[in-house]
């Protein structure tokens, strides 16, 4: 071998070596792209999954906001019902406008009912709880449910208050600007 090709082999090799080295680290540039196109390929599909499940859950949310409308729309339709119902009643309910003022119906023995009357059973029930006035029952139910007392069920509420409903009508009135009695008797004094 000639010195000239000698000494070109050691420019050769290294020539080699740095195409060689170029060539790898392109390899690797290209590989780095390729793993960081991926990986945003992956987040693009990441996002779009998470995209779609924030439409369905809107969508679900509208549907429930709309269902919501419509049952309120609903309660307030039968709320107004029952407005104007109670509006338009002008007769006396004694059972909701509360017992005449004069308070002589609290010592009504509830034995004396007679149009209908009540019961012997649901009586000895309403006795043994210590109810015996219309008073007693009246003071009872501001704080209990009739049906509280021992052995009055249904047929027996039902009963007891046939028994009232045909009461109250037959108490006189108080009218409304006449004072109770007990407010007159506490001024002459």
């Amino acid at each position: 071998m000639s010195r000239a090709v000698r000494h070109m082999e050691p420019i050769t090799r290294r020539r080699k070596m740095e195409t060689e080295t170029q060539d790898a680290v392109q390899e690797v540039q290209v590989g780095d792209e390729q793993a960081r196109i991926e990986s945003e390929r992956k987040k693009l599909v990441e996002i779009r999954v998470h995209a779609q499940i924030a439409l369905d859950r809107h969508n679900a949310y509208l549907q429930a906001k709309d269902a919501a409308s419509a049952a309120k729309a609903q309660w307030e339709s039968a709320v107004e019902t029952l407005q104007d119902l109670c509006l338009e009643h002008d007769e006396p309910l004694p059972l909701l406008d509360g017992p005449p003022v004069d308070g002589s119906w609290r010592e009504v023995r509830l034995d004396s009912l007679d149009n209908p009357p009540i019961k012997p059973g649901p009586l000895a029930h309403l006795k043994g709880a210590e109810i015996e006035t219309v008073g007693q029952l009246a003071d009872f139910t501001l704080e209990h449910d009739i049906r509280d007392v021992d052995g009055v069920g249904e047929a027996a509420e039902v009963n007891i208050n046939e028994a009232l409903d045909a009461f109250w009508p037959t108490r006189p009135q108080v009218e409304a600007d006449e004072p109770p009695a007990e407010a007159t008797e506490d001024k002459g004094e």
